[in-house]
């Protein structure tokens, strides 16, 4: 874990690339039910830190017909937990559930790319979910008429669709990596040390790579 951080210290800004949450960190998210639409995200963070849960994030889903908000919180904590522990917020009795995301390849926000998550990507470049331009998908004004273009795959189609052939393409290697895992031999180890000894190392084990 030190050297992961140190290395994400070190590089970020130098060196373009990409990694991976270590298991350490990883997190969860469940949805909650049955609030008022006008509740503020961080009047329900704060009630919950109250309650001594870390949370880490808040946010509430819209174009639904009912009020639903997420809740992201360390690996630690588990539905059941939830569901004893809290069942009153904002002096409404709410219901939490596990959320699952229809897509199986984690996608990145930033970039667009497949198989890993914005908070760890560390490309120089940004690319739009909308129109594939080098900007933010927020910042994007591009009008409703006119078609999406797919930065992965250049069709016509918003780059986080489930039909690209880039998440196609994602989702068979996560598949086949799956029934074959990789294991190192006992004896190696990755170093920060090692990674700055050998560019070929680092490009093998940090995917310093721009999709």
């Amino acid at each position: 874990m030190k050297d992961y951080k140190c290395f994400i210290t070190t590089y970020t800004g130098v060196l373009p690339f990409y990694t991976y949450t270590p298991r350490a960190e990883k997190t969860m998210a469940f949805l909650i039910k049955g609030l008022h639409y006008e509740c503020e995200t961080e009047d329900v963070k704060n009630e919950l830190v109250e309650l001594n849960f870390k949370v880490l994030s808040v946010v509430k889903f819209k174009n639904t017909k009912l009020p639903i908000y997420m809740i992201t919180v360390p690996k630690t904590v588990n539905l059941k937990l939830l569901q004893t522990k809290v069942r009153y917020l904002q002096n409404t009795r709410v219901y939490f559930e596990a959320h699952f995301s229809k897509r199986e390849v984690i996608q990145c926000k930033k970039c667009q790319a497949w198989g890993h998550a914005t908070s760890n990507c560390f490309l120089n470049v940004s690319r739009c979910v909308k129109c594939a331009d080098e900007h933010r998908s927020f910042e994007c004004k591009k009008e409703r008429d006119i078609p999406a273009r797919c930065c992965n795959c250049r069709g016509d189609h918003p780059a986080s669709s489930m039909e690209c052939p880039a998440y196609k393409k994602a989702l068979d290697e996560r598949n086949r990596r799956s029934r074959k895992p990789v294991q190192l031999p006992a004896h190696q180890s990755i170093t920060l040390e090692g990674i700055c000894k050998s560019v070929k190392f680092l490009k093998k084990f940090v995917l310093c790579a721009t999709p």
